[in-house]
């Protein structure tokens, strides 16, 4: 991988250390899933800049390595939906709520879990249809 401030899969991450900070601000201890390895993060700058912005953010960072780099993607897309799982000090009474690093909530009202409440889903129609493969459309 070139290393660099200009290497485009780097550019998703820039904003990461600002989401967190966003997260706090509204009254969330984030906990940050990353597919790859430890290593490549100590090995490029640009993440090796923002790995030690997590440190000083004190947030718990879990990396969760692939053999096959192809398999990055796909695992930093799903591995969300088994977060809950990853960790073992998960209380009854803990709220996860699962994000991208581009979502950034600026109000807290919008992210305060209803009482009596086992799921949640912020701006679920947000981003209209799309066309799978099957030739068929589905809401987003």
């Amino acid at each position: 991988m070139p290393e660099g401030p200009h290497h485009s899969e780097n550019n998703y991450i820039y904003p990461l250390p600002l989401t967190i900070l966003a997260w706090y601000r509204v009254g969330y201890t984030p906990v940050i899933l990353l597919s790859g390895s430890r290593k490549r993060w100590l090995k490029d700058r640009v993440l090796l800049v923002i790995s030690e912005y997590l440190k000083f953010l004190d947030v718990k960072v879990h990396f969760l390595e692939v053999s096959d780099i192809s398999s990055q993607t796909f695992l930093s897309q799903t591995c969300r939906l088994f977060a809950s799982c990853l960790f073992g000090h998960i209380r009854d009474d803990d709220v996860i709520m699962v994000s991208d690093v581009d979502l950034w909530p600026l109000t807290a009202d919008l992210y305060q879990f209803p009482p009596n409440t086992d799921l949640m889903i912020v701006n679920a129609f947000c981003c209209g249809h799309f066309k799978h493969t099957d030739g068929l459309a589905y809401h987003m």
